[in-house]
């Protein structure tokens, strides 16, 4: 179901479960992994539905700005699934110096 990209809220209603309790399984030792690599997978599962609701938008505005909130949404999922492949680039900058006392711990004469 994490694949398919159902919340944990629509998932703990279709298996008749609390929420917490959900949550708790989840987050446990023994499933985590599962878990983990599940939440990475449907990272892919967003993207396509993103994709997926632009390419059925019909062509009046209103769908089409529907579309565009849903495709933007699913997208954001993607990135905080798997910020790595879908997420904002970051680009790091480093700049200064570094003496050789700094780097070895050393006086130098």
């Amino acid at each position: 179901m994490i694949i398919d990209g159902l919340s944990y809220r629509a998932m703990a209603k279709k298996l008749k479960v609390d929420l917490m309790v959900l949550h708790n399984f989840a987050s446990s030792d023994i499933h985590s992994a599962r878990v983990r690599e599940a939440m990475n997978t449907s990272a892919d599962t967003f993207a396509e539905m993103a994709e997926d609701i632009m390419i059925k938008a019909r062509m009046n505005q209103w769908s089409l700005v529907k579309a565009r909130e849903l495709a933007q949404h699913y997208r954001w999922m993607a990135s905080k699934r798997r910020p790595k492949s879908y997420g904002d680039k970051v680009q790091t900058e480093v700049s200064g110096t570094l003496g050789l006392q700094q780097i070895t711990g050393m006086q130098v004469k």
